[in-house]
């Protein structure tokens, strides 16, 4: 266990061996919590509101079929989509169950 100083306004350094471990780097965020008898401090990932946005407009831009051929247009798809509910209400006229 390593002695850590408190300097002015509160300040700490954390010794070499703790930010390695907890794979911490300049900048990151620690939690402190008050618990008994001391000090227990966590790390918390902190986003950039603006840079996560951009992430997410781009993962929302991109195309989503992933099904095999290429993509159907609306109208094919919802021709299979009819074609589905025909399917599955010729089975409840047949007694099928749901």
């Amino acid at each position: 266990m390593s002695l850590v100083k408190v300097i002015r306004n509160g300040q700490i350094t954390l010794p070499a061996e703790a930010r390695e471990a907890l794979r911490l780097k300049e900048g990151d965020y620690l939690e402190a919590a008050v618990v008994e008898g001391g000090v227990l401090l966590r790390p918390v990932s902190a986003t950039d509101r603006a840079k996560a946005w951009d992430e997410l407009m781009a993962i929302v831009g991109r195309p989503k079929w992933t099904g095999p051929g290429p993509e159907p247009t609306d109208d094919e798809l919802m021709e299979v989509v009819v074609e589905d509910i025909r399917k599955m209400r010729h089975g409840y006229d047949q007694g099928g169950s749901r």
